[in-house]
């Protein structure tokens, strides 16, 4: 028995609406993630060669998914949060190349759990598939503060790929 997905359960109320702990949400995601890996390997293998990585991949994608959750975009910043914070529970951790090395090499693995988190959620069929990263633009600068279009939702932003 696969255990719930922590994504769908997060949807609508959030880890800490939940009543879950950090701590509970990461071994949540994990499991999940195991389980879901397992049923879509189908007892292949990942590598047929070469050392075995000292994290597994079910342990890397969770450290990618709790990191993005948490608003960290960088592997950089999901390796160095991990290993300060969480070494009991990766205590595989190594250098932050082999784990971002680790973490590219399953893009594959990534877009098959998305489809199932989307199949699951129910949104495959959903006009709007991608959000934007980036501020938008809905008024100038000068003029911001008379500005009537989404009064409450538009805050003043900076993007630092556009200047």
């Amino acid at each position: 028995m696969t255990n719930p997905n922590p994504i769908l359960s997060l949807r609508k109320q959030g880890y800490q609406g939940k009543g879950m702990s950090l701590e509970e949400f990461i071994i949540t995601t994990y499991c999940w993630v195991d389980d879901v890996l397992t049923d879509l390997l189908k007892r292949r293998r990942l590598r047929q060669r070469g050392i075995k990585p000292s994290l597994s991949d079910s342990e890397v994608i969770t450290m990618e998914l709790i990191g993005e959750f948490q608003g960290l975009d960088a592997d950089t910043a999901i390796w160095k949060y991990f290993k300060e914070h969480w070494k009991a529970y990766f205590p595989g951790i190594g250098s932050r190349s082999q784990f971002a090395k680790q973490a590219a090499n399953l893009w594959a693995i990534k877009q098959q759990l998305q489809k199932q988190v989307t199949a699951e959620l129910g949104t495959i069929n959903d006009p709007i598939h991608v959000v934007d990263g980036f501020p938008l633009p809905v008024s100038h600068f000068k003029r911001a503060r008379n500005c009537r279009r989404f009064k409450e939702e538009a805050e003043y932003g900076y993007c630092a790929s556009k200047g």
